[in-house]
């Protein structure tokens, strides 16, 4: 097995750069971004997520650093009132918050200490090279022009907006209507009341926005509009100001009215929930947001990423010491072991996503005797199994 590139400097292409290269495996990382996660983004993850991170060495130094910041609990509420939530603990958090581009920094670093790895930043892939109907390699372009990279084996983890996805002609199936988040981190400082300790997630007629604490002093605000009052996101602070400060509590429009600027660290994502029907061809498998898109609600897309790497880096390191080429049927089983997860994962998401577009009587039905009833049965069932192997 020769050079894999990996295309996309996310927590897929990291995660997977970093599990190949502790075992020697050569690997070649195409970043576009002179930087990782130029938006600063923080997302919000499940305790696996950190235990993922711990058992691959990396939870104490990113604590260390300030790059995991606990969540002591989960509210979701609708009409002022809480339909679903999780009492954690400082000891036994709900949730953390988990800073992406301080994860990749770390993941590069472990990364140098290994030979074989390289990673070339603010390169961007604009053609695949060919044999036959495989992929051989892929063709870049930086500031020192265009440079053609053989490999092995090209793995996409270039996101939901793949490139080499469009490249290769692969159309995923699409579950869900694309729709527009706006992220919004902002200082708290002057705004004590503001500094929530867990994740608090509000429903309205109008929109779904959710607040998580990302830092000592910051904390995070993700905002959806239904489709019947959709907005602009892009538009400026200004224009977006009195619909957000519609949308959310009162204990933060003060902070919104002061901080929710121009310079405001914030981004737009236009989140379109898909799955390919066939995650790779000859040369090239897809993993992470570029195979199987993922909302940013719940740090579902996080988990995605870094089980869908370690999947792959256990196939290919197998392959590897057993100097077995990369072959379809290789990339066929990575994609098998994968995708029950992601399906089931997706469904969720989007049945938990269902209510912001419906009627009010239908949501008032959903929340308040679908989810308690569901939640029931499911906590009956988990208290049966206890039982029974108590038993045993």
């Amino acid at each position: 097995m020769g050079d894999i590139v990996i295309v996309g400097g996310g927590t897929a292409g990291m995660m997977l750069a970093f599990q190949l290269a502790a075992q020697g495996i050569p690997v070649r990382v195409i970043e576009r971004h002179a930087e990782f996660g130029s938006d600063g983004s923080t997302a919000c993850v499940e305790p696996p997520v950190i235990r993922t991170l711990n058992q691959l060495g990396l939870l104490n130094e990113l604590t260390a650093r300030s790059h995991v910041m606990p969540l002591t609990s989960v509210r979701k509420r609708y009409g002022g009132r809480i339909y679903a939530g999780i009492a954690g603990s400082p000891d036994r958090p709900a949730r953390y918050a988990l800073d992406v581009p301080g994860l990749l920094s770390l993941l590069d670093e472990r990364c140098r200490q290994f030979p074989g790895y390289s990673l070339e930043r603010a390169t961007t892939v604009v053609k695949v090279m060919r044999d036959g109907a495989g992929v051989r390699g892929v063709i870049v372009r930086n500031e020192g022009g265009e440079q053609r990279i053989p490999a092995s084996t090209v793995v996409a983890c270039d996101g939901r907006a793949s490139t080499l996805r469009r490249l290769v002609g692969m159309k995923p199936e699409i579950l869900e209507v694309p729709w527009e988040m706006l992220g919004i981190r902002l200082r708290t400082d002057g705004f004590p009341e503001t500094l929530v300790e867990g994740y608090e997630e509000y429903l309205t007629d109008r929109s779904l926005t959710a607040v998580f604490r990302s830092s000592d002093q910051h904390i995070t605000i993700l905002w959806r509009r239904a489709r019947r009052y959709a907005l602009k996101l892009s538009a400026s602070p200004r224009t977006l100001l009195p619909y957000l400060v519609q949308d959310v509590p009162v204990r933060y429009h003060a902070l919104l009215r002061d901080r929710f600027t121009a310079d405001v660290q914030r981004t737009v994502l236009r989140i379109s929930a898909d799955r390919l029907r066939r995650w790779h061809v000859p040369g090239l498998i897809l993993l992470g947001d570029a195979a199987h898109t993922m909302s940013p609600f719940g740090g579902q897309g996080i988990a995605a990423a870094l089980q869908d790497a370690a999947a792959a880096a256990n196939h290919i390191t197998h392959a590897f010491r057993e100097g077995i080429p990369f072959t379809d049927q290789l990339a066929a089983r990575i994609e098998r072991d994968r995708r029950p997860y992601v399906a089931k994962a997706q469904a969720s998401q989007l049945l938990e996503a269902e209510p912001l577009n419906m009627t009010r009587p239908a949501r008032w039905i959903s929340l308040g005797i679908v989810t308690p009833l569901s939640k029931w049965f499911s906590g009956l069932k988990s208290t049966r199994g206890r039982a029974a192997v108590a038993r045993g």
